[in-house]
């Protein structure tokens, strides 16, 4: 499975890069100074990238309207329409349990919907980050296709470390065992 469109990655990258010139373009015009052309283009490019990759959140607001309309698309015509879903804040899967088939389609190849065979992934398990005191910050399930390693996170926490036992973990773990059973059984079933 292809997690990274690197293409759309560039695109990006150039939008944040030409539209840091036009700023730059439009201060020189202003002030009539090839420094602050300069200075306001390169600051401009820097932190519009640094925004786009550090950060991540311009990305996310975008590609998830692309993920939706990627999904709704293509899930019926791929055999999805009544299946078992979970969606995360930076993927989308679907596990046809009948048929063993598995969609996915993550927010860095958010126009690519990739379908694969249950019967070709490994290493199915849950499990959770361990974080200080005994607690955590993350709790997913995962899987490996062709070396490639897949992971689905069902509770994220930012800036704290919450308790194994408090109720947003406990949930988190119910739904990463569910959904690890859940590929376990499509893979029984895949042919």
């Amino acid at each position: 499975m292809k997690k990274v469109n690197w293409k759309l990655l560039l695109l990006v990258a150039a939008g944040a890069v030409v539209l840091s010139f036009l700023l730059g373009g439009l201060c020189a015009l202003i002030f009539r100074s090839k420094t602050v052309f300069i200075a306001v283009t390169i600051i401009a490019a820097v932190g519009s990238l640094m925004y786009l990759f550090i950060f991540n959140i311009g990305t996310n607001a975008v590609t998830k309207r692309i993920m939706d309309k990627t999904i709704a698309k293509n899930a019926e015509a791929n055999g999805f329409g009544r299946c078992s879903t979970f969606t995360t804040h930076n993927a989308v899967i679907k596990i046809n349990e009948q048929t063993g088939k598995i969609a996915y389609v993550c927010n860095l190849n958010p126009t690519e919907f990739q379908v694969i065979s249950a019967k070709d992934i490994t290493d199915i398990k849950s499990d959770y980050n361990k974080a200080p005191m005994g607690g955590t910050t993350n709790v997913y399930f995962q899987f490996v296709y062709k070396g490639t390693r897949i992971c689905i996170p069902t509770f994220t926490a930012i800036h704290c470390v919450y308790s194994l036992q408090s109720g947003e973990v406990l949930e988190g773990i119910s739904k990463a065992d569910a959904y690890a059973e859940l590929l376990e059984r499509a893979k029984n079933a895949a042919v």
